[in-house]
């Protein structure tokens, strides 16, 4: 069994629609401006299809950034800083609040919102997925097909490398914890 860490989600509308997912800032150092798309408040309700649009434009415009330094904060689409590692990405695609000040972790993230273990078969997209072993935390997408054997996920994986959403197996993830 797997930690998934679940936020408080809102109902998706007719308005939240899949043509959001193409935003992108023009410039790297810009930040789009705020859409109907991304109706949350920090620390508040946000919906699946938030979360995704939020993750994805993260990724798009920053690339490789990994870093676990707060003062390498970079802007979210509507303009929050949060650090560029795996637990700073997931805080930002779910809008969190900082904990003291600072952008939560792998710890910290469990005592944020709705947190409960469940079987990998039942992640939901934006639903985010402990690794204990490792001590990383990635964003869940969807499943590749029908089998539930591999998955996309969205993650700021270590330094150095690029923010990414790359299929990973569920064998993977089940055999590290």
């Amino acid at each position: 069994m797997r930690v998934s860490l679940r936020r408080p989600v809102t109902v998706l509308t007719g308005a939240l629609t899949a043509s959001v997912l193409g935003l992108t800032a023009a410039v790297v150092g810009e930040v789009a401006a705020p859409s109907t798309a991304y109706a949350s408040s920090v620390g508040g309700a946000i919906s699946r299809a938030e979360i995704l649009n939020r993750a994805e434009w993260w990724i798009d415009t920053y690339g490789a950034i990994y870093s676990q330094d707060q003062a390498d904060a970079k802007a979210s689409v509507t303009g929050e800083k949060y650090r560029p590692d795996c637990s700073g990405f997931v805080s930002m695609a779910w809008r969190l609040p900082k904990d003291g000040g600072w952008d939560r972790n792998t710890r910290s993230l469990t005592s944020y919102g709705d947190t409960a273990g469940v079987p990998l078969d039942d992640l939901k997209p934006g639903d985010a997925i402990l690794d204990s072993v490792d001590g990383h935390v990635a964003l869940f997408h969807k499943w590749t097909d029908s089998s539930k054997t591999d998955m996309w996920v969205y993650e700021e994986y270590s330094t150095g490398d690029p923010g990414r959403h790359v299929v990973k197996s569920k064998s993977a993830y089940a055999d590290s914890g």
